[in-house]
């Protein structure tokens, strides 16, 4: 185990392949999202960032694509088949 990059008090076991840092779980967030990261299938930092911010999967670029589970509100509603 090694200690939190932003809290040195605080011991983690989350590390950051990419960027070879660790994170506590109070910090514990992906800092490149957007941006292709080849540690990405097994990492425990962007699964926890997925889950946080509701990031159902990735665009053919490896960008987050957040999924509509609400509905668009400006959307037209179907009248159903008579």
């Amino acid at each position: 185990m090694s200690t939190c990059i932003h809290h040195p008090d605080r011991e983690t076991r989350y590390h950051c392949g990419k960027h070879n840092i660790y994170l506590c779980e109070a910090c514990l967030a992906c800092r490149d999202p957007e941006l292709f990261c080849k540690h990405r299938c097994a990492c425990p930092i962007w699964f926890m960032t997925r889950k946080q911010k509701n990031l159902d999967d990735v665009d053919a670029n490896g960008r987050p694509v957040v999924a509509n589970k609400g509905g668009d509100a400006d959307a037209p509603v179907a009248s159903p088949p008579a």
